[in-house]
């Protein structure tokens, strides 16, 4: 009797176990992110180790969630590909929504089709993405409805996430129609509320000099995810950590930030996305049809 009542509590303790270690510890903000997806929604077919893509990048999704479904899930922009190629463009968009993303910050690439292609293929499609930006204007506002900041509950933290685009990344995509606020403005707007809120995230889709400048001028940015620079880089701006993860789904960017008295710590990874890692099946039937209308159109 008495070895079965032990056997009882130890299953409690370990199923205790299990449900703290899924829902995250209750200090730490779990955010994974991509940066300059450039379209790739497969595997960059050129040799090596780390190949990418995105197809790879949603299986890897899956298994952070069942660890942690709290995990907050952010792209700092270049979903798109730089050139115009619709077809591909409408998987990557696809697979986008299947990752449920929590906002989605976007860059020049965004638009490298038209903004009525991104009406088309997200809003009534299936289900209108989380696309982000706090200074990107458009002239006609209700093609797009974009979030102008996401406000997020986790566990006890009221976290917010703003985005903004450096117009000088629009030098090959030049969009009609489009107005930008500087983002010095935007944040001197943002500060008055920042006291309220526990953690702030922004994304910014432009280079890191003046990144850099942004984290020194706003030290309540808690941290920065960048894109448009294809680099892999972490570093800190006094307590601001700014972080990018590469280009091509090559890198998957996990950033974990532990509350500590008055501060913040971050401990990062960049994943790389490996050959043996596991396609995700519904990833693998967007690009079977994807090569279909390739062979429609040939």
């Amino acid at each position: 009797m008495v070895f079965g009542k032990l056997n009882v509590l130890f299953l409690l303790i370990l199923l205790f176990l299990c449900n703290a270690c899924a829902e995250g510890n209750e200090d730490v903000i779990e955010i994974v992110f991509t940066s300059n997806l450039n379209g790739a929604i497969e595997d960059c077919q050129c040799g090596g180790d780390t190949v990418g893509g995105f197809d790879r990048i949603l299986a890897q999704l899956k298994n952070i969630r069942t660890q942690n479904p709290n995990t907050i899930l952010l792209d700092t922009g270049d979903m798109l590909t730089s050139y115009s190629l619709p077809a591909a463009n409408q998987a990557m968009l696809k697979m986008l929504w299947l990752a449920k993303y929590d906002a989605l910050n976007l860059g020049d690439q965004e638009f490298v089709e038209s903004v009525d292609f991104l009406k088309e293929n997200t809003i009534d499609k299936q289900a209108e993405l989380p696309f982000l930006s706090a200074n990107l204007f458009l002239e006609e506002p209700e093609k797009i409805p974009l979030i102008r900041s996401q406000e997020i509950s986790y566990q006890e933290f009221k976290i917010v996430i703003l985005g903004l685009v450096n117009k000088e990344t629009f030098h090959f995509i030049q969009p009609s129609g489009m107005q930008f606020k500087a983002a010095g403005e935007v944040l001197t707007a943002a500060s008055a509320a920042a006291e309220e809120n526990d953690f702030h995230v922004l994304l910014y889709h432009g280079d890191w000099e003046s990144a850099r400048k942004l984290a020194a001028d706003f030290s309540w940015l808690n941290l920065i995810l960048l894109g448009n620079n294809q680099e892999s880089r972490f570093e800190y701006v006094g307590k601001t950590a700014l972080a990018e993860c590469g280009g091509d789904g090559e890198l998957l960017g996990k950033i974990s930030a532990k509350k500590e008295a008055d501060s913040w710590r971050f401990t990062h990874e960049f994943l790389p996305i490996m050959e043996s890692l596991p396609i995700s099946p519904e990833a693998m039937m967007i690009v079977e049809e994807y090569y279909r209308q390739i062979r429609l159109n040939d």
